[in-house]
């Protein structure tokens, strides 16, 4: 609307409203509403320490009237230049008692002189009119997008046993990652999920959510939009088999990444400590491993553990990597609630399966049904009991005694986990 009025006395193709937002010591400007040549912009981000006009206008606190010379003045300021050169340039100040909560800005990439020091005036005028009305918008949108959330996570955690007793454990990790990812969710860029392997030196990717090339990943954002996309609607799709893996998806399903070298320490921190962890881009080289990085890029970086109760089962990695929007500790307490409750319904499901398994066995065991050799059944047994006690290694090794001496007859022998051996016991 305000962009509207504007355009009844002067021309407001190319138009920001940005607002000031924090995170931790960090300020950032979210362009809430970007034109380009009468075009709608996605929303963005971008650190305020990074000097330009918008920055600028907000440290001085006060409305900038440049109707020529603004890349003159830019270089004067030691201001850098965002997007296409601006021929003349008008941004204003929104401010609560004083206080600068963002700016609006109108720009003319075409022409020098495009606007009047008349309607300069004007505009300031409107925005000083609008910025109390804005700041309410403001958070009442926060306020309801924060119970919004609230009532999705809880749906989420709702389905997620249906899902997994109807469609497996995959489907279970692709709802509660579309609830982090979503649009109407906790609006991550991206993120992927894996399991921990061998007490912690593995991790085999299970899911993922999102897209590796900006274009397709706004692209997505947008068919979603269109769509008017929801939780339900998603839930629809997932049971029709009529979902599209996403790249993010399709690289890391099945991915092992090798934990055992040393410095890697973000990944192994996490699975050991349970406290979610951030890895600014300036360090993710140095903190992830090489191989993720390489598939991913140098981004700031989440970790979230999947923790059942009192382990540690996997982590997650989440990431706004294609709009900048900063990683928000609201949002990370959110994820960290909903793959807590994930872990404990994936937990209870691969109990339930594995107990039928056992039941299974004990049958086939009992009635010779299985006709399967010995070593065949003791190491399923090992599987069986991986599966429901959580260790991670077991060995069965068949022994007869004969007096004091014992035989043990290894070829016989079935085990299952991480420390397999030539030998699963030391002779005595």
């Amino acid at each position: 609307s305000v962009r509207s009025e504007l355009g009844g006395f002067t021309n407001a193709h190319n138009f920001i409203a940005a607002l000031v937002e924090e995170e931790g010591s960090q300020r950032y400007l979210h362009y809430r509403v970007r034109y380009e040549d009468d075009r709608l912009q996605p929303p963005s981000w971008r650190p305020l320490s990074e000097p330009g006009l918008l920055a600028h206008v907000i440290a001085r606190n006060e409305p900038l009237f440049l109707p020529d010379g603004v890349e003159e003045y830019r270089a004067e300021h030691g201001l850098r230049a965002f997007g296409k050169p601006a021929r003349s340039w008008m941004g204003a100040p929104l401010r609560v008692k004083g206080k600068v909560f963002g700016v609006i800005a109108v720009e003319n990439n075409h022409r020098a002189k495009a606007y009047t020091r008349g309607e300069f005036e004007q505009f300031v005028a409107l925005v000083e009119h609008v910025q109390g009305a804005l700041q309410v918008a403001r958070l009442e949108e926060e306020q309801e997008q924060n119970v919004r959330r609230l009532c999705l996570l809880q749906r989420a955690s709702e389905e997620m046993m249906r899902l997994a007793d109807e469609r497996g454990e995959e489907a279970l990790w692709l709802a509660a990652l579309t609830a982090a990812t979503a649009n109407y969710g906790l609006q991550f860029n991206r993120a992927a999920l894996f399991l921990a392997k061998d007490g912690g030196a593995r991790l085999i990717g299970r899911a993922g959510v999102g897209h590796f090339d900006r274009a397709e990943a706004r692209e997505a954002w947008a068919a979603d939009r269109r769509a008017n996309m929801t939780f339900d609607r998603f839930l629809s799709d997932l049971r029709r088999s009529a979902l599209k893996p996403t790249p993010v998806h399709r690289a890391v399903c099945n991915w092992e990444l090798d934990l055992s070298s040393e410095g890697w320490d973000v990944f192994q921190s996490v699975l050991r400590a349970g406290r979610p962890d951030r890895v600014p881009a300036a360090r993710a080289a140095q903190r992830l491993p090489g191989p993720f990085v390489e598939r991913f890029g140098v981004h700031d970086y989440a970790v979230v553990p999947l923790r059942a109760g009192s382990r540690v089962i996997g982590l997650a990695v989440v990431d706004n990597a294609h709009d900048g929007k900063p990683i928000r500790r609201l949002a990370l307490d959110y994820l960290e609630s909903l793959l807590a409750h994930a872990a404990l319904t994936y937990e209870d499901y691969r109990q339930r399966k594995a107990h039928e398994r056992l039941n299974r066995l004990t049958c086939e065991v009992l009635s010779h049904a299985g006709r399967q050799s010995l070593k065949d059944t003791l190491t399923e047994i090992c599987e069986v009991a991986l599966e429901v006690s959580g260790v991670d290694c077991a060995s069965i090794v068949p022994a007869s005694e004969a007096g004091l001496k014992f035989t043990y007859e290894l070829e016989h022998a079935g085990s299952a986990g991480w420390q397999k051996a030539a030998e699963p016991v030391r002779m005595p």
